[in-house]
């Protein structure tokens, strides 16, 4: 179990990494595009869900709607679905609370996404 300052710091540095790297929203891009997957969703709307998903966009990826536990709390351009509904089928699901990435994925229903991915992943595109 993880501490919150430690968890809190995880964070912070994850986005400290992401923010530095100019070329990085780009080589997300160009994977995707190599492994077909077109039709994306975000689970967690959080900062990090929000800049992931504006970075997205500003390259022309699509993220057709995000998952998050508290739909009401998120004010950003995008459908938003709680984790117990059924939602659209997408190529790649990338969960932004990355620490949670194994109990998250492992509570999401078996027809959710094939490709279900930590946000942290990309950072090594």
């Amino acid at each position: 179990m993880v501490d919150e300052q430690s968890k809190i710091n995880k964070y912070y540095r994850f986005l400290y990494w992401w923010c530095i790297d100019d070329s990085r929203i780009q080589r997300i891009r160009d994977g995707f595009i190599a492994k077909n997957w077109r039709r994306i969703a975000v689970y967690g709307m959080g900062p990090i869900g929000e800049i992931l998903i504006r970075d997205l966009r500003l390259v022309g990826i699509e993220v057709l709607y995000a998952i998050d536990r508290n739909p009401d709390g998120v004010f950003f351009s995008i459908d938003v679905y709680t984790p117990d509904v059924d939602h659209p089928q997408v190529d790649l699901l990338i969960v932004t609370p990355f620490l949670e990435f194994d109990q998250i994925r492992n509570n999401l229903g078996s027809g959710d996404c094939s490709n279900v991915i930590p946000v942290s992943e990309l950072l090594l595109y």
